[in-house]
């Protein structure tokens, strides 16, 4: 406890203030007071004369503690405010004190102020003490991560890093009851900005309107910029072609309240005249209702790696040259010996050749078959390789669905005798599409569908209407089904279904990867509905032809 208590009384009646004292005394506390009746009085105490603690009047003629109290507040909020009256009643005062006032005594009863008073100070005194281990803590903490060396940019990291950061402003939007919620905000807040500033990243924060509150010591030893007002202005750091789609994206995102990624090249102030690629992020951070409070982003340095990665784009146009070519190559006695087998199979037919006529037969629609397969892996990879270089051409027209599906499965049941394929084409309709590339997605679908019930014997195709003007085709198996989170995956670009039995299983896994690419570039969609052991439904939607 202070040796020689500093008490600001609030008081406009002499002889209660005076009695106030006496108790004091007697009590045998050491102490310096001083009266005030006004407001102006009172607040000039609170700044020169700085008390331990205050006692307060309820009602005064031009004043009273509520007021008194929220300039107390305002002001030194730490400072104990106890109230000292003799007309305020029991539920008045609880009242008070759950917003926040520190207690209340009767002046009919003075002897019960003297434990609250030092109970009062107290809790000051604790209060402090508990600040003093807080910020040993912390400076503590700040060295022991200071020491790390090894941090590295990793995308991961940072976005798991933002999120830290988005939770730690969340709870500081919550933490505004009382005055030890108070002090919770206060070193929340001193907390992320020395994290910050640990970051190797450009860090900042800004209002629910945009306007820049925060930069950490990156931003400002990255621009050289000297305050936050300074660097409020992000113009004179990036390049001149990115200003306009910079402030396009920083204005949507905070008009939506979505976040966003962009990638914007900052002027390099080592090297004039350069600029380095950054990648900016910003995210909203949200009250308990969903309301935004503030924003906070982040901007790093990706120039190193995005030189590494037109490199690896380098190395995959190579590898998209090498299959174009090795596909050609392929292709051209490909497509030489299927001329000849036909040529042979016409002339057994038109020759009337009964000695091992079946064998030869059999033998000639084994070779065609697998020509014909072999073609096809070919031009799904060239399909593959235009794809990726954005070049794949469709050669729309005007067809009948129905009929073109009914032709894909005639040419599949001719070669996959064991298995049952049948259509119900409750909703027959004509689109505008390439004829082909449709085609080739029911082709693959239902071989799939059939290569994968080994042990089915039938497969259902529906043609049906969609919502919004589409037609759906929904082809369904009774295979071994597919786990529900490998169901995005198998759409990926050489992705096969990992298991023991899959893996008997031929191809090379772009069969779907097209099929979807095909689709959406005919501005519809493709998913599956399947579970393991028990099947497999695809619908994919088209528009339909005006």
């Amino acid at each position: 406890m202070t040796p020689n208590l500093k008490i600001l009384v609030l008081e406009d009646n002499g002889a209660d203030a005076d009695l106030l004292q006496r108790e004091l005394k007697k009590s045998g506390l050491v102490f310096t007071c001083e009266i005030v009746q006004t407001r102006e009085a009172f607040e000039s105490s609170l700044k020169n004369f700085a008390p331990d603690i205050i006692l307060s009047d309820y009602s005064l003629p031009s004043f009273d503690a509520v007021a008194a109290f929220a300039i107390k507040q305002d002001m030194a909020p730490d400072i104990p405010f106890i109230i000292v009256s003799g007309i305020i009643g029991e539920e008045n005062a609880v009242d008070l004190i759950k917003s926040g006032v520190t207690d209340y005594a009767s002046k009919d009863k003075l002897f019960t102020l003297i434990p609250k008073i030092n109970r009062a100070l107290k809790d000051t005194e604790e209060r402090e003490e508990k600040k003093l281990i807080g910020e040993k803590l912390r400076v503590q903490t700040a060295e022991l991560i200071s020491a790390n060396k090894e941090l590295v940019f990793q995308n991961e990291e940072n976005k798991k890093r933002a999120t830290e950061l988005s939770i730690a402003y969340e709870k500081l939007q919550k933490a505004d009851e009382d005055l030890k919620m108070q002090a919770v905000i206060r070193l929340s807040e001193k907390s992320f900005r020395q994290l910050a500033d640990l970051m190797p990243q450009m860090v900042w924060t800004a209002k629910v309107d945009g306007m820049i509150d925060y930069f950490n010591k990156q931003w400002f030893e990255y621009t050289g910029f000297k305050d936050v007002h300074a660097g409020q202005d992000w113009m004179p750091v990036l390049h001149a072609d990115d200003v306009v789609p910079w402030q396009e994206t920083f204005n949507r995102s905070i008009k939506t309240g979505k976040p966003y990624q962009e990638e914007f090249r900052f002027k390099d102030q080592k090297t004039p005249g350069a600029h380095r690629w950054f990648l900016c992020r910003s995210l909203p951070v949200q009250d308990i209702d969903g309301n935004i409070t503030r924003w906070i982003g982040t901007c790093t340095d990706i120039n190193d790696a995005k030189s590494i990665q037109e490199e690896l784009e380098q190395t995959e146009q190579r590898r998209a040259d090498f299959i174009k070519m090795v596909s050609h190559e392929l292709k051209t006695p490909v497509t030489s010996i299927k001329g000849y087998v036909q040529l042979l199979m016409m002339i057994l037919k038109e020759e009337k050749i009964e000695l091992f006529r079946s064998d030869i037969n059999n033998s000639l629609f084994r070779i065609d078959h697998q020509v014909s397969r072999l073609t096809g892996l070919i031009t799904e990879m060239l399909d593959l390789s235009r794809i990726e270089a954005g070049k794949l051409e469709l050669k729309n027209e005007l067809f009948n669905l129905t009929e073109l599906v009914n032709e894909a499965v005639e040419d599949i049941t001719h070669t996959n005798p064991k298995h049952t394929v049948n259509l119900y084409p409750e909703f027959p309709c004509n689109i505008y599409g390439d004829r082909g590339k449709i085609e080739q997605v029911v082709i693959n679908i239902v071989t799939n569908a059939i290569k994968y019930s080994a042990n089915g014997d039938k497969i259902d195709i529906w043609i049906r209407k969609a919502n919004d003007n589409m037609v759906e085709v929904s082809i369904k198996d009774y295979g071994i089904g597919i786990d529900k989170e490998e169901h995005k995956k198998i759409f990926e670009r050489f992705y096969r279904v990992n298991g023991k039995l899959e893996e008997t299983y031929a191809g090379f896994g772009i069969g779907l990867f097209l099929a979807n690419e095909i689709i959406e570039r005919h501005n519809g969609s493709i998913n599956i509905e399947s579970e393991k052991g028990k099947g497999a439904v695809f619908t994919f939607t088209l528009p339909i032809a005006s």
